[in-house]
């Protein structure tokens, strides 16, 4: 699946992806504001992918691109009934000043209208404000008190933040899920 405005396309995972979300996740402009500040290791990268996202899918990740070039992943997690835990992760942010907030917008459109969700979910590490105030501009609130770890923020689907940002940046940027091309030669 894609989903696509602008100059911003989100492309669902496939297995061809691997290094380059290993790249993503290692590059140390992401590493400085996750918990761990550790790089990865090849071999934890390719079992975490296995496990999560080939073998059970326990999330569904996309890979965030400016034009062509892979700048971050965006992902939905922890799914509930009707609610996910949400992340975005762009490289060098500064160099791609709007891919965070472009890639939030499309991922959130995709949560609360293809996916039916009410709620989604952002768990922040507490050292890491530029992703507070990230979320925070996004309409996220929080969802309980900051523990000794992560500040717990929300996004609710049918709120007044959530219809103005949609009337305006729908107004300005039209929004495309495209399919997986199976599914588009099946419906033929």
């Amino acid at each position: 699946m894609i989903i696509r405005t602008s100059n911003i396309s989100l492309v669902s995972f496939s297995p061809e992806h691997i290094e380059t979300i290993y790249q993503i996740r290692n590059d140390e402009s992401v590493r400085a504001g996750m918990r761990d500040t550790a790089p990865i290791p090849w071999e934890s990268h390719v079992r975490w992918a296995q496990e999560n996202l080939i073998d059970q899918r326990k999330q569904e990740l996309f890979v965030v691109f400016q034009d062509d070039a892979p700048v971050g992943i965006a992902l939905l997690r922890d799914f509930g009934p009707h609610s996910a835990e949400i992340g975005i992760i762009i490289r060098n942010a500064a160099s791609y000043p709007m891919a965070s907030y472009f890639a939030a917008y499309l991922l959130a459109h995709y949560a609360f209208y293809h996916l039916d969700m009410e709620v989604l979910y952002s768990e922040v590490p507490r050292h890491n404000e530029r992703a507070l105030r990230f979320n925070l501009k996004c309409g996220f609130v929080p969802a309980a008190a900051p523990d000794d770890e992560y500040h717990h923020l929300k996004l609710v689907r049918d709120t007044a933040v959530i219809r103005d940002l949609h009337k305006k940046f729908g107004a300005r940027h039209n929004i495309e899920v495209i399919p997986e091309a199976d599914e588009l030669l099946s419906e033929r």
